[in-house]
């Protein structure tokens, strides 16, 4: 099977690469939901696609990116609304150590499988975590507090939904 890791890496030069033309369009977006239908279709397309076409049992359905798709009324998913997630992407420690959560600014231990990502954003001088480039960190809930760590410091597996 194809390596979640070299597809979050192509998802993310995708992300890095047209994000300035992105931005432009969403300013005339009057629906207010171009951003994350763009990434959301993309997402699907770039990695939950390629896992799929790799796949040796059977299709393989992703956690929705972010905020996922608002085109398709009540899924968030853009190219088979109706299908359930049967995969998420966890991220966990690189060295299996604690990692530094940049926006609280403290360090974590990750359980060892990991937990899911939610999405990729970068941290401004404010503190904050923005989805603008360069796209150098990933959000995830950690014990139900929003955490940002820093894409060097992690790896990516796929694990199956129950």
């Amino acid at each position: 099977m194809i390596d979640i890791g070299d597809l979050i890496n192509k998802y993310l030069f995708l992300l890095r690469n047209y994000w300035d033309e992105l931005e432009q369009l969403i300013s005339y977006d009057k629906t207010g939901s171009l951003k994350d239908d763009w990434l959301q279709a993309n997402w699907e397309l770039v990695v939950e696609g390629s896992l799929s076409q790799n796949s040796e049992n059977s299709e393989i359905f992703l956690e929705v990116y972010g905020d996922g798709a608002d085109v398709n009324s009540p899924s968030s998913r853009i190219i088979q609304p109706n299908k359930m997630p049967t995969h998420a992407v966890y991220c966990y420690s690189r060295s299996g150590e604690a990692v530094k959560d940049h926006l609280n600014d403290c360090l974590i231990n990750l359980p060892e499988g990991g937990l899911p990502i939610d999405k990729f954003v970068s941290i401004k001088d404010d503190g904050w975590y923005y989805e603008k480039k360069p796209f150098d960190k990933v959000l995830i809930d950690y014990n139900g507090q929003q955490t940002v760590l820093d894409l060097d410091d992690v790896k990516f597996s796929l694990k199956e939904v129950n």
